[in-house]
């Protein structure tokens, strides 16, 4: 156990400093902050170096506009789930500092912690060796460095984990809690109900009886606590906006082509992206977005394909339940930044045999990691 812990923390300290050196020399590289950014001058006011405060770009600034003023602060700022700016204001009374610190503070902790609890579960099922590859395939993948910015992602990544472990540990009241909180945090929480169901199945089959039915009969009580946390914000919105469905309905002011009145099926969705690689540039920035979310949702859904047969089914279908729903409203925009919950696939990598491909993997991974984190902290959008 402590061998471990000092193994993650060594591997998290200086993918850290990794991360905030590229967002230090980012300026070097490219010299103007993106003209479309809208939150330029409201994240300078917080007076922080410019390494520091551009991790509040983009969602940032919404997460710390809900955590200062509330969901009537702008209108479609309901497309943002409650948990993690409820967490900022919390933290900011304990750590006596303003938002932005917090907001900071919560996730990178809770990557730190996500990353224990991450080789924690997997080393149930792999040897070591897997779980410490699959923890550095995550580290590199290109838009990894959301785990250290003030989104979501962190505090999500560490939920869904503590969730999957507890219930692989037969806790279940603690797996329907985190799932809970989970699904006051991203929508996708919810798609942890059906895949702890079918792990209790998987782990209970085999147990046929009265007793073991009024347990499971318990155990999925406390898993009814997921679609709980949805349940909750829904009546929030629907007692303070009149519409529970708010966070589905103003997708669209946030995400271009996103529509929330129509399901787009996947075939419709690429189609798109061969239009657009027909009608735009190749050396414009628009070209390079649509590329990257392109491979990287057709890859990750593929690998995840393949690990139903390579991992637990259960991690499975929460990843692909997580990957083609946001691909339902007819883009494959900020997919690249989703899929870093569908842990099942660091697993596949880290289980690649051939030294030179993994290391080739690894390489390209960094490449655009470099790239993905020059362009988000001088204003670019990537994901």
């Amino acid at each position: 156990m402590k061998k471990r812990l000092i193994w993650v923390f060594a591997v998290f300290l200086i993918w850290e400093i990794l991360i905030l050196s590229l967002a230090f020399i980012a300026p070097f590289f490219i010299k103007n902050f993106g003209g479309s950014f809208p939150y330029l001058s409201e994240l300078k006011n917080f007076s922080y170096p410019n390494w520091f405060w551009v991790w509040g770009n983009f969602d940032g600034v919404h997460y710390l506009r809900l955590a200062e003023h509330g969901y009537s602060y702008a209108q479609y700022s309901q497309a943002f789930f409650p948990l993690y700016p409820t967490l900022i204001i919390f933290f900011k009374t304990i750590l006596f500092r303003g938002y932005f610190v917090s907001g900071f503070a919560i996730s990178a902790s809770s990557f730190l912690v996500s990353l224990f609890l991450l080789y924690q579960l997997i080393s149930i099922d792999y040897k070591e060796r897997v779980a410490k590859w699959a923890i550095i395939f995550l580290l590199l993948f290109p838009t990894s460095f959301y785990f250290t910015s003030i989104y979501t992602e962190s505090i999500f990544f560490l939920l869904v984990i503590s969730s999957f472990l507890s219930a692989r540990k037969n806790y279940w009241a603690l797996a329907g809690i985190f799932g809970f909180l989970a699904s006051l945090t991203r929508f996708i929480g919810i798609f942890l109900f059906p895949a702890l169901i079918l792990e209790y199945y998987i782990q209970n089959r085999q147990k046929i009886s009265v007793v073991y039915i009024k347990k499971t009969l318990l155990s999925i009580w406390w898993l009814l606590l997921i679609p709980a946390g949805l349940g909750v914000y829904m009546v929030y919105l629907a007692v303070f906006f009149n519409n529970p469905f708010y966070f589905v309905t103003a997708q669209p002011s946030f995400g271009a082509f996103r529509t929330s009145n129509e399901i787009i099926t996947l075939p419709q969705v690429i189609w798109r992206y061969f239009r657009i690689f027909l009608t735009v540039s190749p050396q414009s920035l628009a070209f390079f977005n649509a590329a990257f979310e392109f491979v990287i949702t057709i890859s990750f859904f593929v690998i995840i394909l393949i690990s139903f047969f390579r991992t637990r089914i259960s991690w499975a279908l929460f990843s692909l339940l997580s990957l083609i729903t946001p691909t339902l409203t007819g883009t494959f925009l900020s997919m690249p930044r989703f899929v870093l919950t569908a842990f099942p696939v660091f697993i596949i990598f880290a289980q690649i045999k051939n030294l030179l491909t993994r290391y080739l993997l690894l390489s390209v991974f960094v490449l655009l990691l470099i790239i993905c984190v020059f362009l988000f902290t001088r204003g670019y959008w990537v994901a």
